[in-house]
């Protein structure tokens, strides 16, 4: 139990990292670490280099513990690993992420085709390694983010880049979304967000997939494609051993880092990581003409562009000065 709570603990610590940290080892900050209760305390920022040493100490201890459980929708030794593998990805140590990644794939089998929508429907768990069990009691699942479905309204649809993506790419991706077409007005076609489109009891309830073998396909193909860790071969089979699980044709010729993020963009889309993939990598928010609000709106939101960064809530703030 303590093992499974520092790794919880971690995790937790390292979503909120995500969304408002900086990711630089040099000269990033980010949020406090906490590993003891104060209800009075106002922690401030620390370093980005002893947050990642804070929380690798707990995650190393968590892993190094026996006896963990086994359910898929507990924080079990597979799902440790695909934490461990993501969070070296992020720092940066890629022999580490290629360690902790490789752990994984001999373990578990990607989805094929004709499986490939039921993975959305909970009817199959084959690639995943960690979900979040919901049910109709769980106030907040990952469908009724973009639609409420009480008063039947949609908060949010898949931006016209993504869709052009998936057409590109084809294969089931794209047939999941194509397969989704629903009428909303009198004059336009939307379409809705195909993951996550309820299960048999219910349309408005699925568990949520935190860590799938997909994600760690293509943590070993960014990490083989560095240049501490090169190995073009490796990364090319791994990436299109996924393309043609999606029924896609395989990449040819050399294996770049852009074809690598449009891949997770495509494979990992509505399960929170695109942002922080260009957050990651210091790379600008583009977005297609389409899927702007206002023609005075940006297409291309630069690092160095102050609404690029997401702050923290300024009711926090307020509360803790120290996090300023």
């Amino acid at each position: 139990m303590e093992a499974e709570l520092k790794g919880l603990r971690a995790f937790l610590h390292f979503n909120l990292h995500q969304i408002y940290g900086q990711f630089d080892l040099q000269n990033g900050r980010t949020i406090p670490y906490l590993t003891q209760p104060d209800i009075n305390g106002k922690p401030g920022k620390i370093t980005t280099k002893v947050f990642y040493e804070l929380l690798w100490r707990d995650l190393a201890s968590a892993l190094k513990a026996e006896h963990l459980p086994t359910e898929v929708h507990r924080l079990n030794k597979d799902a440790l690993n695909a934490f461990a593998a993501r969070f070296f990805l992020y720092k940066q140590d890629y022999p580490q992420a290629i360690h902790y990644a490789e752990s994984l794939v001999s373990n578990y089998h990607l989805t094929q085709r004709q499986d490939y929508p039921s993975l959305w429907e909970d009817k199959n768990n084959e690639e995943v390694i960690f979900k979040l069990s919901r049910n109709q009691a769980s106030l907040i699942r990952p469908n009724t983010l973009w639609k409420n479905y009480g008063a039947g309204k949609v908060m949010f649809y898949p931006s016209h880049k993504l869709l052009e993506l998936l057409k590109e790419n084809g294969g089931d991706r794209n047939d999941l979304f194509n397969n989704t077409k629903e009428k909303e007005g009198n004059e336009e076609d939307f379409t809705p967000i195909a993951k996550y489109p309820g299960n048999h009891y219910a349309t408005n309830v699925n568990d949520a997939k935190v860590f799938r073998l997909s994600e760690q396909y293509l943590i070993l193909a960014e990490a083989y494609t560095r240049p501490e860790t090169l190995n073009q071969q490796k990364a090319k089979v791994l990436f299109n051993l996924l393309r043609e699980a999606r029924g896609e044709t395989p990449i040819q010729g050399q294996l770049k880092l852009a074809d690598i993020l449009r891949e997770r963009m495509a494979e990992l889309c509505f399960e929170g990581h695109r942002y922080f993939d260009l957050k990651r990598t210091e790379m600008p928010i583009v977005r297609s003409p389409e899927d702007l609000m206002l023609p005075t709106d940006k297409e291309e939101l630069l690092p160095s562009d102050g609404v690029y960064w997401i702050p923290i809530p300024f009711k926090e703030v307020q509360i803790n000065p120290n996090l300023k």
